[in-house]
C-alpha cells in the first residue's frame, strides 16, 4: 500500500480505495514479518472482533492459538509455511479471556523483498465462530438423527414391525426395511398401492382396500389385524394400524405401521380354542354354545327372522 521514494513515505495509486474497502469487509488484512511474527492488523480486526489488536502485535499465530488443534492440521500448517507456499482456508481456535472460544480463518501469501529474501506473509482473516457453531450443532443433530434411526431399526426389528406412508394419489409407496422383510420382498423394491394388497389373502385383502377407502373418504384411522396369503402351509398375520394426514380438508397422506402378530394371533386362537373346547372330548363346551347361541339370536334380531333350538339329552 506504500511506496518509498527516497526518504518520503508516499500512497501508492489505488490505496484509498483499497482502505475504503477494508473499513466496510467483514475481514481483516494482516502482515509478518519473516519470523512469522505479526507485524501489522488493520482496524477490522477490532471492529469486527473486539479485540485488541495490541494483544495479538508481536506474538505468531502458533502462539496466539491456546485451544487445542489437529495435530496433523498444524503439521501441514507448519509445513507450508516453512516450503513459503499460499495456504487458504485454514481455521484455527482462540480462546479469549473472557474464556470463550473465537474461531478465525486466515488466507495467506509469501512475500519476497527486491533481492528475493522472503520478508513475510500477507493475507487477510475473518471471525468464523457463528459458523462453527452452526457446524458443530448441525454435526451434533446429525449425530443424534443416526443414533435415533439406528435405535428405530433395531427396535422395528426386535418387535417385527415396520413404517409406511404414502401420498394419496401418488404411485409409490414408501416402506421401512422391516416390511420387506417381514414380507420377504427384497429391500427397497417399487411397492404400488395395487402391490400393497398382495400379500394379504383375498379376505383381508377386501377388508385392507375397504379400509384404505375409508380413511381417504371420511378421514377415518383403522387397525386391523389381517391374515397373510399362505404360500407356505403356515398362517402369518400382520396388524395394519392407518393414519389419515388431512390438508385444507383433504386426506393427503396415510401414514402407519405394519407389524407381523403370527405369534400373538396364534397365542390368541390357542387361548380361545381352550376357552371354548372340552379338554376331554375336543368338542365346544358350554361357553362356545353360549356364544353361539347369542351370535344366532343377535342376527334373527336384526333380521326379524325366526330361529330354532333343538336340544338332545344323551
Amino acid at each position: 500500500l506504500l511506496r518509498s521514494g527516497g526518504n518520503r513515505v508516499t500512497r501508492a495509486k489505488g490505496s484509498y480505495l483499497v482502505d475504503d474497502y477494508l473499513e466496510v469487509a467483514d475481514f481483516w488484512a494482516w502482515e509478518t514479518d519473516e519470523n512469522l511474527v505479526l507485524t501489522y492488523l488493520s482496524n477490522g480486526f477490532s471492529e469486527l472482533t473486539g479485540l485488541p489488536a495490541r494483544d495479538f502485535i508481536g506474538r505468531s499465530r502458533s502462539q496466539i492459538a491456546t485451544r487445542d488443534l489437529d495435530a496433523d492440521i498444524w503439521t501441514e500448517h507448519r509445513r507450508t509455511l516453512e516450503e513459503r507456499r499460499p495456504f487458504r482456508r485454514f481455521r484455527y481456535p482462540l480462546e479469549a479471556s473472557d474464556g470463550s472460544v473465537r474461531w478465525f480463518e486466515s488466507n495467506g501469501i509469501p512475500h519476497h523483498g527486491p533481492d528475493g529474501r522472503f520478508v513475510g506473509y500477507r493475507g487477510v482473516a475473518r471471525d468464523i465462530t457463528e459458523q462453527m457453531r452452526d457446524r458443530a450443532l448441525l454435526a451434533a443433530t446429525g449425530r443424534e438423527a443416526k443414533l435415533q434411526q439406528t435405535l428405530l431399526a433395531h427396535i422395528e426389528r426386535v418387535s417385527r414391525i415396520g413404517a409406511w406412508r404414502w401420498a394419496v394419489g401418488d404411485g409409490h409407496i414408501s416402506m421401512s426395511d422391516e416390511i420387506y422383510r417381514i414380507l420377504g420382498a427384497p429391500i427397497g423394491a417399487p411397492m404400488t398401492p395395487e402391490m400393497s394388497k398382495r400379500p394379504f389373502a383375498p379376505k383381508s385383502r377386501a377388508v385392507f382396500q375397504a379400509a384404505i377407502a375409508e380413511a381417504i373418504r371420511h378421514q377415518q384411522p383403522f387397525d386391523l389385524i389381517l391374515e397373510l396369503d399362505a404360500s407356505a402351509s403356515a398362517h402369518r398375520w400382520a396388524r395394519v394400524i392407518g393414519e389419515p394426514e388431512v390438508v385444507d380438508g383433504r386426506t393427503a397422506r396415510l401414514f402407519g405401521t405394519f407389524q407381523d402378530v403370527t405369534e400373538q394371533r396364534e397365542q390368541e386362537l390357542k387361548m380361545r380354542h381352550l376357552a371354548l373346547t372340552d379338554a376331554l372330548t375336543g368338542i365346544a363346551n358350554r361357553a362356545a354354545f353360549n356364544e353361539k347361541l347369542d351370535e344366532v339370536a343377535e342376527k334373527a334380531a336384526r333380521s326379524g327372522r325366526s330361529f330354532l333350538l333343538c336340544v338332545i339329552d344323551l
